[in-house]
């Protein structure tokens, strides 16, 4: 082979070689564009869900209690309230309205019970002080806190 022919097959391999990295590296660009729009797409999935919590927490934040005794003549004692949280997400606080009754149906007396650091998917349970008046009860959720959910 000539001079002029080795250097006419190494200019066309090294051609080659230039068009094959281009490639290479047009194909990773394209890959690296779509996992970014791939990432994207999940974290707006994620902030939706997240909405749809804040817009409507007390579909997941629900409050119970378990049984408790009180006297005919008044008097709420053994009460405990629970918080269920079916959330994916941490409540820093759950502030629970209680209202104790008396036999007349007016309210005795209106208390706040916190429940604080309500991990996801789980209940908390709280002992809630007797009282000396009142023979029914009415909660409700009065207010949720959460920085994972930015309430």
């Amino acid at each position: 082979m000539t001079e002029k022919s080795n250097l006419n097959w190494f200019l066309k391999i090294a051609a080659i070689a230039v068009l094959v990295l281009i490639g290479i590296y047009v194909y990773n660009q394209i890959q690296h564009q779509q996992r970014q729009e791939q990432v994207q797409q999940n974290q707006n999935f994620i902030d939706q869900g997240k909405e749809q919590i804040k817009n409507n927490i007390t579909d997941y934040v629900k409050v119970g209690n378990e049984a408790y005794k009180y006297s005919a003549l008044g008097g709420i004692y053994g009460l405990k309230l629970q918080v269920g949280n079916s959330t994916d997400y941490m409540l820093d606080n759950v502030k629970v309205k209680l209202d104790i009754i008396k036999a007349n149906g007016d309210i005795y007396q209106t208390r706040y019970v916190d429940f604080n650091l309500v991990q996801p998917r789980s209940q908390m349970t709280v002992q809630v002080p007797d009282c000396d008046r009142g023979t029914s009860i009415k909660y409700v959720v009065a207010s949720v806190k959460s920085e994972a959910l930015g309430l």
